[in-house]
């Protein structure tokens, strides 16, 4: 199948009230979706579940302490940082939906990956840097 013929037969509307990030619909804001075939008739409609997540870590970088704002039901998420070679370095639990302020001052400079999971499913990750 050549390209053309791939986007003509996947063809999303998308829309909803709010911002649009990170590849995710907006969070309980009305979202929607609906898919149509290669003849502009519609296949399906999908309600966006409220239960996305969106995530935003800052500062960083930061000199040993961030905040990591979950909008979404934080109960049951855990936090683990790791070192880049992979070793986890802390981990934190208890976090909060809203801002959750997280203290790394006795780790060294570097930079750190970040993962933060729910009931074992990963909802978002990234990099930190300490400076």
């Amino acid at each position: 199948m050549d390209n053309e013929g791939y986007f003509r037969q996947r063809c999303f509307l998308v829309g909803g009230r709010g911002k649009y990030r990170n590849y995710q619909l907006p969070k309980g804001l009305g979202a929607w979706m609906k898919k149509f075939d290669a003849d502009g008739n519609s296949v399906s409609t999908q309600d966006i579940p409220k239960s996305l997540w969106e995530i935003t870590l800052f500062p960083n970088p930061s000199q040993g302490d961030f905040k990591i704002a979950i909008d979404g039901n934080a109960q049951k998420t855990m936090l683990q940082l790791y070192d880049m070679q992979g070793r986890k370095v802390k981990s934190f639990s208890n976090l909060v939906e809203g801002i959750n302020y997280i203290n790394m001052y006795n780790v060294p400079k570097g930079i750190y990956l970040w993962k933060l999971e729910k009931e074992g499913r990963i909802i978002g990750d990234g990099k930190w840097v300490k400076r």
